[in-house]
């Protein structure tokens, strides 16, 4: 009996587009949506959203030269340093919990 091969489709989600944008307490997209809102319109929430969206909007050219000082910096910043970096590559990329 012959089986046939079914080719499973990823079903991460993908975040929404960069950069973000914030008003308060909120994060919107580049189109406008709303990404998150942190709870309260106090302070702490306005500074939270605010490290949040500079956060993500960092976050590619960040991971981009950590890779970079990887390939191409490794003899000039030492073993310990590369290693810290690549855990922290490592890190940016894994998939979420």
């Amino acid at each position: 009996m012959k089986t046939k091969s079914i080719k499973q489709e990823s079903t991460t989600a993908k975040h929404t587009p960069t950069p973000w944008s914030r008003y308060k307490n909120a994060a919107h997209g580049p189109e406008g949506d709303c990404v998150f809102v942190c709870n309260g319109i106090d302070s702490p929430n306005d500074a939270n959203a605010e490290f949040i969206v500079r956060a993500v909007n960092s976050h590619e050219a960040l991971l981009a030269a950590a890779k970079d000082a990887i390939e191409y910096c490794s003899d000039l910043i030492g073993p310990a340093i590369a290693q810290r970096l690549r855990e922290a590559i490592a890190q940016a990329e894994q998939e979420g919990d």
